[in-house]
């Protein structure tokens, strides 16, 4: 799928999906919510190397609401080169805690399917 905010793509198992220009929360949620209808895979990665254009609190309340909607087992990967951004993303991870998920932050999207990888081969 791909629109002019985002695109998301099947990678080797992996749901990728990677944003074209920082999101805000209505972006961020349109994304969300055709991730979880269409590709209902445990692993997922999301590209946010374009930045974000969403506030800790909007962060927050992406979390908690993650946090009601995926109940199953995920394993996720951020990607975040940019400092502002990779912080934003560690304080996602930290809100978005829960015991049936695996959530990483990278600043470079190699890494992060390797990290992936190596989470899947171990399943």
């Amino acid at each position: 799928m791909h629109n002019q905010y985002f695109e998301i793509t099947e990678i080797h198992g992996v749901t990728a999906t990677r944003f074209l220009l920082p999101p805000d929360w209505a972006v961020f949620n349109a994304a969300a919510a055709e991730v979880r209808a269409h590709f209902p895979g445990e692993i997922k990665l999301w590209d946010c190397s374009c930045g974000l254009a969403l506030s800790a609190e909007e962060l927050r309340a992406i979390a908690d609401n993650s946090k009601r909607v995926d109940t199953q087992t995920l394993k996720v990967a951020i990607v975040a080169p940019e400092d502002e951004v990779y912080g934003l993303a560690r304080m996602f991870s930290v809100h978005r805690a829960q015991e049936h998920l695996q959530l990483q932050v990278f600043r470079d999207r190699d890494a992060a399917f390797q990290w992936l990888d190596s989470i899947a081969d171990s399943t």
